[in-house]
């Protein structure tokens, strides 16, 4: 059922020809099952690369060997078993003794060695095999695989095929069948999700008489008719989801798995979340397309993709920066002016990076530039482009001031930006309060800015969400609008735009003072919809307020990070970051979400599915691209 010499699923981009020698080149190791970068005790991994093995070879039985076809894999030093070897793929049993935290592997073929890799070992890093399309590797009570032309009725009990579950009860060998009576079980606390509804898990460990794999029984809860994604937490940490189909008493209203096809996706040497000094856990990349072009944007570089092929994407050139070094940045593309550009912005340097796009596979750096404020976010108006605030001033592990400064620059001259006046405040216009943070800003008109916000500072308590308002008709007079105070909700974080409705994703708790971190605080609420109606962009109405109380950090992580675009028809797609990006070492798994907000006064929010290191999200041209840990993944948009 489980076929663990399966080639890898993602499209790997690499920068050159393959070694033409006889070492081997190791580029990339993975989590066996869904291929995320973190491995764990006794799991089933992967590794890639060229000349890893003189042919394809499989072992004769069990216990598996530690030497296959003149090819052994290091782990920390100890050979790992191995399942099967071929010339650009290794499937090996990562070896129980191995060690939390970053270790190295290397392979030595026909006594040859390998170049080192690095890679990062949790306690456990759960991952479910797939069976392809998306779907697990699920097995109905009658012991046939679960599809959507073989689904599971609500209340039955399916077994899922997992890998990467740790240390168990019992102790089991490397390389070892695992034991039947009793089973080598997983010690902690899991729990599964599927579909947004909570599915009770019968058992968690190992399944007998295999080596490194495991099996999660869980309780179908009751659903409509439909496909659903499906995650596991083991003690809170999220696995990557995949589909399973459920035959349910009715049918399902809306099915959120067919709104996004998956074209394809891709892995770029070097790209991944990365830790950036003085940040709390790990940066998450972010995308932007201009003409079939896609700029994958990571803490250490700008990687240029050509998209013209959506099922076929072909990497094109690499920009390295010294101001990128481990600096928390992100990319967006303003294409609705006569030169359009790249703006990059790097928040280490409290600045700007500009590209002319006039070749866009071959961006143009023009300048770097100054703002004199931290960046975090920027929405343009024709040439200018506005530029929000969130800066944190701690002391010990406290905050003790917070600001939110509105900048404007003249982007006419891409050689020679023009800094604008910092707005003004206002006594009698709350929204031009430079404490309160501003993580995100969007033009709705031209002349008029809004500013995703909160009143809450210094010491976060009290405080609303707020929606802010400005006239920019004269972008070096930034004058307030209005505000309007959003009930029941802490702080707006993301804005997105679908005719004449605003989208504000939002949280019912805010910054915290008191972490350990003051740099970068975890939220701890559920994630709000608010709609608006923009019809008149310099009076906006609130319609629908919503808590989505099956989205809180135990499920798909409570802060929305980088990415709110509209899909179209009143859809619109959302990024929710994993609760802990330490745990897993890739990032975390973040949630792509789908809001249908069709009807504005009670917006709705289904959980697509749980991606390892999920950013930011770009539309175009009828696709959705998603920033991931190791490059971008691809969907088409199938609106209902």
């Amino acid at each position: 059922m489980i076929n663990l010499a399966r080639p890898l699923k993602l499209l790997l981009l690499p920068f050159a020809a393959s070694s033409l020698w006889a070492q081997p080149l190791i580029t990339a190791v993975t989590n066996g099952a869904d291929y995320t970068p973190t491995l764990a005790p006794g799991a089933i991994a992967a590794v890639f690369g060229t000349n890893l093995a003189p042919s394809q070879q499989y072992p004769s039985g069990l216990p598996l060997p530690a030497i296959l076809n003149t090819v052994q894999v290091m782990v920390n030093g100890k050979a790992a078993p191995l399942f099967y070897v071929s010339p650009t793929q290794i499937n090996f049993q990562v070896p129980y003794e191995t060690a939390a935290g970053q270790g190295s592997l290397s392979v030595m073929t026909a006594g040859h060695p390998s170049n080192p890799l690095n890679c990062v070992v949790a306690p456990f890093s759960l991952g479910i095999f797939e069976a392809g399309g998306g779907f697990g590797v699920i097995q109905n009570p009658d012991r046939s695989a679960n599809s959507p032309t073989n689904p599971v009725a609500g209340g039955a009990v399916v077994v899922v095929y997992i890998t990467g579950i740790g240390a168990t009860n019992t102790s089991v060998s490397d390389g070892e069948p695992s034991p039947g009576s009793p089973p080598a079980t997983f010690s902690g606390t899991a729990t599964a999700i599927i579909g947004d509804v909570a599915a009770p898990v019968q058992f968690v460990g190992l399944a007998p008489g295999l080596v490194g794999l495991g099996q999660a029984n869980i309780v179908i809860p009751d659903l409509p008719t439909g496909t659903y994604p499906m995650w596991i937490s083991l003690n809170g940490i999220q696995s990557v989801s995949a589909l399973v189909s459920v035959k349910g008493s009715t049918a399902s209203p809306l099915s959120v798995t067919s709104i996004l096809k998956l074209i394809s996706s891709f892995s770029l040497a070097g790209i991944g979340p990365t830790q950036v000094p003085g940040i709390s856990g790990v940066v998450d990349n972010s995308v932007a397309w201009f003409d079939n072009t896609l700029y994958v944007c990571s803490p250490s570089d700008i990687k240029i993709v050509n998209v013209e092929n959506a099922a076929a994407p072909t990497f094109v050139e690499q920009i390295k920066d010294a101001q990128f070094y481990k600096s928390a940045h992100n990319c967006t593309v303003n294409s609705s002016v006569t030169k359009p550009f790249l703006l990059d912005l790097v928040k280490e340097s409290l600045g700007i990076a500009i590209y002319d796009l006039a070749i866009p596979a071959a961006p143009v750096k023009t300048t770097e530039y100054s703002l004199g404020l931290v960046p975090r976010s920027v929405a343009y108006d024709g040439n200018t482009a506005f530029f929000g605030e969130d800066l944190f001033t701690p002391s010990g592990n406290l905050v003790v001031k917070t600001k939110g400064d509105v900048v404007s620059v003249n982007l006419s001259n891409l050689n020679a930006p023009v800094l604008g006046s910092l707005m003004q405040s206002n006594g009698s216009h709350p929204e031009t309060n430079n404490t309160n943070l501003r993580p995100y800003m969007i033009v709705p008109a031209p002349g008029v800015l809004y500013a995703a916000s909160t009143t809450a500072s210094e010491t976060f308590d009290p405080g609303m969400a707020a929606l802010d308002m400005y006239d920019v008709s004269s972008p070096n007079n930034i004058q307030g609008i209005g505000q309007i105070l959003v009930p029941g909700v802490k702080i707006l974080l993301t804005l997105a735009i679908s005719g004449a409705e605003l989208l504000a994703v939002g949280d019912t708790t805010g910054f915290s003072p008191g972490n350990l971190s003051p740099l970068d605080f975890p939220f701890t609420g559920n994630v709000t919809l608010t709609m608006f109606d923009i019809s008149d962009p310099r009076s906006p109405k609130m319609q629908g307020n919503v808590v989505v109380t099956s989205m809180s950090p135990g499920n798909i992580g409570g802060p929305i990070s980088l990415g709110t675009v509209p899909l179209g028809n009143g859809f619109y797609a959302v990024t929710s970051s994993g609760p802990d990006p330490h745990a897993t070492g890739g990032g975390g798994n973040g949630s792509l979400v789908i809001v249908d907000a069709r009807d504005p006064q009670n917006p709705a929010a289904h959980t697509y599915g749980t991606i390892s290191g999920l950013g930011g999200l770009s539309v175009a041209n009828g696709y959705l691209y998603a920033a991931v840990g190791s490059g971008a993944s691809i969907y088409q948009i199938q609106l209902p």
